[in-house]
């Protein structure tokens, strides 16, 4: 038998961007605790490789955390992570692009832009770091890289 995961999270106000991501972080790091998926969303857990009871167990706590974090992420900001598999990849993007981006400057995300190369990664891993520096601009205020 597995277990449901029920927790409210209709009270958190939405991700929009960079100003508003330390108290999302926070909200939501809490509801992960409270639904025991922390430790998957975090990406503290993998997935499990044997046990198919396990897997199942994972999979639907995974799930849960990305359907949590989806609906509390403006519908503009969506694009970022889903192309997302997991949970704790739509995490650790969304720290990438707005935990971090009132460090970086124009310059270095540039630099950082620019050094993608095809050879180093697989498509789906280039999209989502293109997506990721694209939030950063996004989040700093650019809305191209000829600002």
């Amino acid at each position: 038998m597995f277990k449901s995961i029920k927790i409210d999270h209709s009270g958190i106000k939405k991700l929009e961007g960079s100003h508003n991501f330390p108290l999302w972080k926070l909200s939501l790091k809490n509801v992960f605790w409270a639904a025991g998926i922390q430790e998957i969303v975090l990406g503290k857990e993998i997935r499990p490789l044997a046990d198919p009871d396990k897997q199942r167990l994972w999979g639907q706590s995974n799930c849960a955390g990305m359907a949590i974090i989806l609906q509390t992420v403006e519908e503009k900001l969506t694009s970022y992570v889903f192309t997302s598999t997991t949970a704790n990849d739509m995490w650790r993007i969304l720290v990438l692009t707005f935990g971090k981006s009132r460090k970086w400057t124009n310059q270095q995300l540039l630099q950082e832009f620019y050094q993608v190369r095809l050879e180093d990664k697989t498509p789906t891993e280039i999209i989502n770091h293109l997506q990721t520096n694209s939030g950063q601009f996004f989040a700093m205020g650019y809305r191209s890289i000829d600002d």
